[in-house]
C-alpha cells in the first residue's frame, strides 16, 4: 500500500472514530432534570377554619373539658371551661381564632399503620380533640409523643392511619384546658384601678376688700 493511500485511509478512520465518539457522548450526556417535589397531604385536606362551628377538647386521664362554640354573631363563646380562670372580661378572641386558624393546615411529617397502638400512645389516647364541622364531629386521637419531644402521634376518626403532628399545632388547644381563653386584665386595667383620684383643687373666692375707718382727729386743748 502506497503512503499516500495509507494517509487517506488513516484520516478516513479518524474521522470515522470521531464521529462515534461525538455520537456516543450524545447518547450518554442528558440533561439533568430535578424532579418537582410533591406537597405532602394535610391532616384534614379541604377543610377552612369557617367550616368548624366547634371545638372541644378532653384530657382522657382527668376528664377536664373545655369546649367552644362559634354564635350567631361570628364570635366564640366559652361553654365549659376552668371559670375560676375568668376574669369577667369576655374571650380572648385573637386567642382562640388563632389556634382554630392552624388546625386545617396541620401536615403530617409521615404516616403509617401499626397494629400495636400502645407503643404511640393510642391505645388510651391523652386528648381527644373534637371538631363540629358542617353538622358532623371530626374526632382526633391525641396520643404520645415523639422521642424528640417534637411531635404528637395522631390518629383522626375513619383511618387506620397514625399521623405525627408537630404539636406546636396542638398544644394550644390542650393549654386551653387548664388555661382557657379568657380576656385577662392589662397592666393598664391594673393602673387605671389602683390609681389615686387627682384631686382638683376648688378655686378660691376672692377677699372684698375692707373699708378704712376714717381716722378720729382729737381736739387740743389751747392754753390761754
Amino acid at each position: 500500500m502506497k503512503p499516500s493511500t495509507q494517509l487517506i485511509v488513516g484520516l478516513v478512520f479518524l474521522i470515522v472514530a470521531a464521529g462515534g465518539i461525538a455520537l456516543v457522548n450524545r447518547e450518554v450526556i442528558k440533561p439533568v432534570t430535578t424532579p418537582t417535589p410533591t406537597e405532602r397531604a394535610k391532616l384534614l385536606e379541604g377543610l377552612f377554619p369557617v367550616d368548624i362551628t366547634s371545638i372541644s377538647i378532653t384530657d382522657n386521664k382527668t376528664s377536664a373539658t373545655f369546649t367552644a362554640e362559634l354564635g350567631d354573631d361570628g364570635n366564640w363563646k366559652i361553654t365549659k371551661g376552668d371559670t375560676t380562670k375568668d376574669a369577667g372580661l369576655g374571650v380572648d378572641h385573637g386567642r382562640l381564632g388563632n389556634a382554630v386558624a392552624v388546625l386545617p393546615n396541620m401536615t403530617p411529617s409521615t404516616s403509617f399503620e401499626a397494629t400495636d397502638l400502645a407503643p404511640f400512645g393510642l391505645d388510651k389516647p391523652v386528648y381527644t380533640l373534637t371538631l363540629a364541622v358542617k353538622g358532623a364531629d371530626l374526632v382526633l386521637q391525641i396520643g404520645a409523643e415523639n422521642p424528640d419531644k417534637t411531635d404528637f402521634y395522631v390518629m383522626r376518626s375513619g383511618s387506620k392511619q397514625i399521623f405525627l403532628i408537630g404539636n406546636y399545632n396542638l398544644q394550644p388547644f390542650i393549654t386551653f384546658i387548664t388555661e382557657p381563653p379568657y380576656a385577662q386584665p392589662t397592666e393598664d386595667f391594673f393602673a387605671a384601678l389602683t390609681a389615686s383620684p387627682t384631686l382638683t383643687p376648688e378655686p378660691s373666692a376672692t377677699p372684698s376688700p375692707t373699708a378704712t375707718a376714717p381716722a378720729t382727729v382729737e381736739a387740743t386743748a389751747t392754753p390761754y
